[in-house]
């Protein structure tokens, strides 16, 4: 049994593409094939709950697809995980830094990585961008696309990713076609997994860097959205978050924050 043959197997099922890849991407981490002692790893590390959500549904599937048998599918453990939490953003000499040092790296994952704190899209939603989400009306160039669940998402760009992702049309053989916006060898889109090495290496690089996840890149641009004076329904609309309440965890103030509000009320 492939991958291949269990993502044809997750197609005839209606599955969509991101997900079918995701899928596919936890199973082949997966020590052996061997998917339940994988999920109980995860839960044992207390990983992420979407993570462990996402890989124990993954699980499920390959153990139907296997032919396993009911009692081993309902002995996966139950998809506990750690809650999200709040997770701080890249100070802004952080952020140049890593800005600086993501220009040094090799095209598309130099763009991706630029992009990141520039757009605040998961990284897997930008390594699966595809050409026809560029799009330009008044001046103004945006992204188009359908992210996370499905969800159709509009992401305005700044002056800086718009000349980044100009650049990136520019260095594609048929800019106008519908093709990956950022391909591997193959062309194929390139893998998520590709951008996370690249960001730990530069973790390592740098001690003010510790930190840094595509995640954090993301959190970087929510919290620099709010600080510019977006409201929190129009943050949520581009970050897709099904709830108001997930783009409230971005909220939360700093100590300077805290202590420029203290600063202003006289009397203390």
């Amino acid at each position: 049994m492939t991958l291949d043959a269990f993502d044809d197997y997750l197609r005839d099922r209606g599955l969509l593409p991101r997900t079918r890849r995701a899928y596919c991407g936890v199973i082949g981490r997966a020590v052996d094939g061997d998917v339940g002692a994988y999920v109980r790893r995860l839960v044992r590390q207390r990983s992420p709950e979407g993570t462990v959500v996402q890989a124990r549904a993954a699980a499920v599937h390959w153990l139907v697809f296997s032919g396993a048998s009911d009692i081993e599918i309902a002995s996966l453990p139950r998809a506990k995980g750690r809650k999200g939490r709040i997770r701080d953003a890249l100070s802004p000499a952080a952020l140049d830094r890593f800005l600086e040092l993501a220009a040094t790296r090799r095209e598309p994952v130099r763009t991706i990585l630029l992009l990141l704190p520039r757009t605040g899209l998961r990284i897997s939603e930008i390594c699966n961008l595809r050409t026809k989400a560029v799009k330009e009306r008044d001046g103004r160039m945006y992204l188009d696309f359908r992210g996370k669940g499905d969800k159709h998402r509009l992401v305005p760009l700044g002056t800086a990713g718009a000349a980044l992702l100009t650049a990136a049309l520019g260095r594609l053989k048929s800019p106008k076609a519908d093709t990956p916006l950022f391909s591997a060898k193959g062309g194929r889109p390139i893998a998520p997994s590709t951008v996370r090495d690249v960001i730990v290496l530069l973790r390592e690089r740098e001690d003010d860097l510790q930190g840094v996840t595509p995640h954090v890149l993301r959190h970087t641009y929510a919290t620099r959205a709010l600080a510019g004076g977006i409201d929190l329904p129009r943050l949520q609309a581009i970050l897709g978050h099904e709830s108001i309440t997930t783009t409230q965890r971005y909220l939360h103030p700093s100590v300077d924050d805290l202590a420029d509000a203290v600063d202003k009320l006289e009397g203390l």
